[in-house]
Parts: C-alpha cells; sequence; structure tokens
C-alpha cells in the first residue's frame, strides 16, 4: 500500500434496499450508476460522549473516576450536486417519478410526511468512486477509492434558483448493515471473505470505475 491523494468524486451508484438493507433484488429499475455532476461530498461521524462518572466519599476522597469511551452511532454524510436528474430524487426515496407517454421522466413530485405520522423510506446503498492521486498523477495500481454506504437514508436539503447554478444538496445517515452480504451486484466478495459483515462505512482500492449509463440498472435475481 502507498500514500495516495484523493480528489472528488467521479462516479455514483445508487441501488434500493428492503426494509431490513437486503439489496432489492430482481428489480427492474434496482439501481442507478451516474457518471460525475457532483460537486462536494461530506462525511463525518455522530459520536456520543463517554459518560463522566465521579463520586467522593464523605471525607471527600475520590472513590470513583470513570470516563467511558466515545461511542460512533452512524455516519452523517452530504451530497450537493451541479447536475440534477429526476431519477435520482427518486431511488433515494424522495420523490415520485412523472412519466411521458413513451417512458420519459420529465418530472418529480413530492410528497411531505402526514401531520399525525411519518412516511415509510426503504434505505439504499451508496457507492463512490474517488480519483487517487500519486503526486500528479492517477495511483498506478489503484487509481480510484471505492466508498460504500451499506445501509443510508436521504433526505433533501433543496437549493436556491438565483443568478447561479442551482445545487440541489442531500442529507444522508448511513448505518451498519448485516444485511448487505457481498452488494447488489455480488462484486463485493472481499467483503465476505474478510468477514465485514455489518458495517456503515467501507472505504476499498480499486482499479476502474463502472460504465455508468446514467440510468436504472436492474439489480440480479439473487445473492451471489
Amino acid at each position: 500500500m502507498s500514500r495516495r491523494t484523493q480528489i472528488g468524486a467521479c462516479a455514483w451508484r445508487i441501488s434500493r434496499e428492503v426494509a431490513n438493507g437486503t439489496p432489492d433484488f430482481n428489480n427492474a429499475k434496482g439501481s442507478l450508476c451516474v457518471s460525475g455532476g457532483i460537486t462536494k461530498v461530506t462525511h463525518g461521524f455522530e459520536v456520543e460522549a463517554g459518560q463522566k462518572i465521579f463520586m467522593r466519599d464523605s471525607c471527600g476522597n475520590p472513590m470513583v473516576n470513570v470516563v467511558q469511551n466515545d461511542i460512533e452511532k452512524w455516519v452523517n454524510g452530504e451530497i450537493t450536486l451541479c447536475k440534477d436528474d429526476y431519477r435520482i430524487w427518486e431511488i433515494l426515496g424522495l420523490t415520485s417519478n412523472i412519466v411521458q407517454a413513451g417512458g420519459n421522466v420529465i418530472g418529480r413530485a413530492h410528497q411531505m410526511a402526514a401531520a399525525c405520522g411519518v412516511t415509510a423510506r426503504n434505505p439504499v446503498s451508496l457507492e463512490l468512486w474517488v480519483p487517487q492521486y500519486d503526486c500528479d498523477q492517477l495511483d498506478s495500481t489503484y487509481p480510484y477509492q471505492r466508498w460504500i454506504f451499506t445501509k443510508a437514508i436521504f433526505t433533501s436539503q433543496g437549493f436556491d434558483l438565483d443568478a447561479s447554478p442551482g445545487l440541489p444538496k442531500f442529507l444522508f445517515k448511513a448505518f451498519n448493515n448485516a444485511n448487505f452480504g457481498d452488494g447488489p451486484f455480488g462484486d463485493l466478495d472481499t467483503l465476505v471473505t474478510n468477514a465485514i459483515t455489518d458495517h456503515a462505512l467501507v472505504v476499498l482500492d480499486d482499479t476502474a470505475i463502472p460504465t455508468c449509463s446514467n440510468d436504472y440498472l436492474a439489480t440480479p435475481s439473487s445473492a451471489s
């Protein structure tokens, strides 16, 4: 392994999951692979501070002095786009497509949660391909990193319409997923062989970005 610098995100793939995080297999529109269009990706971790426990006895002497470890609960993320696509909103579970005769998607429709209930939303997996540079050129062995958020739930932050490009922004939370297996396309056997079975974020070296049609993809009929 060599030291490399990561810059940007060149491709991303969103794949539907059922409620428990299992990939939504045998779905003609189970995934969407998009080349480019991302302005910025940020991520961080939601941390629960460890409890501080301290007590003195009746003479004022310390009897207990414990600081528990902080706990990482989930991954927080944000994606900002410079190219909008109705299908992205739909596969993230945020909107419904408005479809013309012939199947052309010409719009999106947003439905807010009811006042006394919450609209159910299934998770998705999110994969990003990130270029890796060795000084001034792509790394010769692994020119990309593949970031995999195994179970993510998205919300939209909208965007401004003014005298500058509209930049749709999405927030997400990613959680551990014991049902991800080797992924929606069965191309992550290395997770299984390394017993990576219940994680929220995985980062792997990769040799190439996928060929993206910028359209829906069918997921296979079952896990590999």
